[in-house]
């Protein structure tokens, strides 16, 4: 892979952070000077004891008052309805990136209530949309015509024109470009409207590049998630996960599950290259099936199994072969399409181009 070095920063936002927490971003920062990634964390409290944390000798802290942020006009970020500080996390972290640090063109902010699987399922996001996107974010649900009656869209009202659009925000990239965009807003205003709204409704007015990959529609409000859920989609970042004991059970039990899969699934003992081959082999093979309408529901059952492989292994992929892998998805969608074979089979091999490669929204 190549990543220009320094080229972009993670920022884990937290209000007291847990020791897996801190454990897990030093493993994150030790591997991100590889790939030219800038590990931050940033805390909520401005009473914390930083100097308890010179031991992650990696992780760049930022530690920055409330005082000087509300002076900038950064707060109220996460504030909706009551009960909440005018200043957090988020209100710091945007300070920093877009005020007095600009030299990141792409920065991850990440919550620290965020389970990520692995290292690799990190990089793996980077790869692929840091370099050209500027905003990568969880969905993109438009309220096209100001409806403040749900949700909490009445806090938009008189602060940014409609259409408006809302995502969970607790994995998301923005770019620097879109960050000078949101510190314009603030600056005008003296405040910053709700973080969920904010960032899509600017990058939408200004046409910016929107992306909602698969990995991140594991971010939800409110669900339990099992060891399961995790095993069949590890590339994913899931959202809640507050206890800290089950996050580092899930990763120790990530890391020896995968390290015995490539042991013993062909698949994982392919170098990438193979990979991709391998792959396209195994799809070559249903092509040969789909000419007979009989095996036709044989191939969307092969179909369905390879996606949930698919899903396994895709995190060993470049970012080229991701790329290269997306196409071949979308070319044999096609050729079903123009067959007239089965609907289910074509919504298949499309659903896989997608989780090869998301493509911008209206790309």
């Amino acid at each position: 892979m190549f990543v220009q070095a320094g080229h972009f920063a993670l920022c884990v936002l937290t209000a007291r952070p847990p020791l897996e927490t801190l454990e897990f971003t030093e493993q994150l920062a030790q591997d991100g000077m590889r790939y030219g990634v800038d590990v931050y964390i940033i805390i909520d409290d401005d009473k914390f004891n930083f100097s308890s944390l010179k031991v992650f000798s990696h992780i760049r802290l930022l530690n920055i008052s409330r005082k000087e942020c509300i002076s900038h006009g950064y707060q109220y970020t996460t504030h909706v309805g009551v009960n909440h500080s005018n200043v957090s996390a988020w209100d710091k972290a945007l300070f920093h990136f877009s005020v007095l640090n600009k030299n990141y063109p792409f920065i991850w902010f990440v919550e620290d209530d965020v389970f990520i699987p692995s290292i690799q399922s990190f990089v793996s996001l980077l790869q692929l949309y840091a370099n050209d996107s500027d905003l990568v974010i969880q969905q993109n649900s438009i309220n096209l015509n100001g409806n403040k009656t749900y949700w909490w869209w009445f806090e938009a009202v008189g602060k940014l024109v409609p259409p408006w659009s809302k995502a969970m925000v607790n994995v998301v990239g923005l770019s620097q470009r879109l960050l000078q965009a949101i510190a314009e807003e603030i600056k005008w205003r003296g405040r910053a409207p709700f973080h969920e709204f904010l960032f899509l409704t600017i990058a939408i007015k200004l046409n910016m590049t929107i992306v909602t990959p698969f990995e991140l529609n594991t971010l939800t409000y409110r669900k339990e998630f099992a060891w399961e859920h995790v095993y069949r989609r590890p590339n994913n970042m899931w959202h809640p996960m507050k206890n800290s004991s089950q996050r580092s059970s899930f990763r120790q039990r990530y890391s020896f599950v995968s390290d015995s899969f490539i042991n013993r699934h062909i698949l994982f003992r392919l170098a990438e290259e193979n990979l991709r081959r391998a792959s396209i082999k195994y799809l070559t093979d249903l092509e040969m099936l789909h000419h007979d309408i009989e095996n036709m529901t044989k191939v969307e059952k092969n179909l369905k199994n390879f996606l949930a492989k698919f899903e396994i292994s895709k995190g060993l992929l470049s970012a080229n072969n991701r790329r290269f892998m997306r196409q071949y998805f979308v070319n044999l969608a096609e050729q079903y399409r123009k067959e007239k074979n089965s609907d289910q089979a074509v919504l298949l091999a499309q659903e896989l181009a997608d989780h090869a490669y998301k493509l911008p929204e209206g790309k």
